[in-house]
């Protein structure tokens, strides 16, 4: 008797532990979860986006110029200095036929000026134009041989020592070879420019040496000088907000040339950059 009640028990527990299972597994997963993971490693998921901004379009202006805007600016100020005084100095006016005290060198001084800018101005559009050159055959495959070329020849760099490098470039637009020397201690250029109207190098008809060096994160010092036309300028410059900076410098000549004002200059000026 005691036999067949335990039987009768173990019996009840099994159907119990059965239908217990059983429950479970028709029972629904708990919300936000599910109850086999096996069909999501398979699935694919992508995010939709109720509102796309569209891309801002570059005016044309930019297209054209905004590539070379640093190397323009940088440009300039390696040939009329940061603070470019001339062009307020030696600019012509309509008083200037008139006046009785302008002296000849002043006015083949203003001459030579406009002589330099014109040449800048001419140096622009051919570069510009060599640019978008290259950009054409940059992004032909049939022609991006004919660029890679070009560019091997446009730059060379050589090693001359530990940590110092000679990076020599050539701007077949200006006809200039820039030879920039990489180095921990200061910023080095040496700029020969040859005559801008000839095809390819030729005589030196300048050489321009370039220094400078950041002091903190925000003051700077920088000196270049023109060799043949034994002119130097030094200049302490500081950026503050919103782009503006300020300059504080010391031009002078120290080579001898007849005919020729020298005179030593101290500037100050603002400056925003755009």
């Amino acid at each position: 008797m005691v036999s067949l009640k335990m039987w009768a028990q173990a019996l009840l527990l099994l159907v119990f532990c059965f239908g217990s299972s059983l429950a479970l597994a028709d029972r629904p997963p708990f919300p936000g979860y599910i109850s086999d993971v096996q069909a999501e490693k398979n699935e694919s998921f992508y995010e939709i986006f109720l509102f796309v901004t569209p891309p801002e379009k570059r005016s044309l202006r930019d297209q054209i110029f905004s590539p070379l805007t640093n190397e323009f600016r940088n440009r300039y100020q390696e040939v009329f200095g940061h603070l470019d005084t001339e062009s307020i100095v030696y600019q012509p006016t309509r008083l200037s036929a008139i006046d009785v005290n302008i002296k000849v060198t002043d006015s083949n001084k203003a001459v030579a000026d406009q002589e330099k800018r014109k040449a800048y101005a001419e140096y622009m559009t051919k570069r510009l134009m060599e640019y978008h050159v290259d950009n054409y055959f940059k992004t032909q495959p049939q022609m991006r041989t004919v660029y890679e070329v070009k560019e091997k020849l446009q730059n060379v760099k050589v090693e001359v020592a530990q940590g110092v490098k000679l990076n020599m470039q050539y701007n077949l637009a200006g006809n200039i070879l820039d030879v920039i020397v990489d180095n921990p201690w200061l910023n080095t250029k040496l700029a020969l420019e040859m005559n801008p109207k000839s095809f390819g190098p030729g005589k030196v008809q300048e050489s321009r040496l370039w220094l400078s060096k950041s002091l903190t994160t925000k003051v700077s010092a920088s000196a270049n000088a023109a060799l043949n036309e034994g002119l130097a300028v030094a200049y302490l410059s500081k950026r503050f907000v919103w782009n503006i900076g300020s300059y504080v410098g010391y031009s002078f000549y120290f080579k001898d040339q007849a005919g020729r004002i020298e005179e030593s200059r101290y500037l100050v000026g603002l400056s925003h950059a755009y």
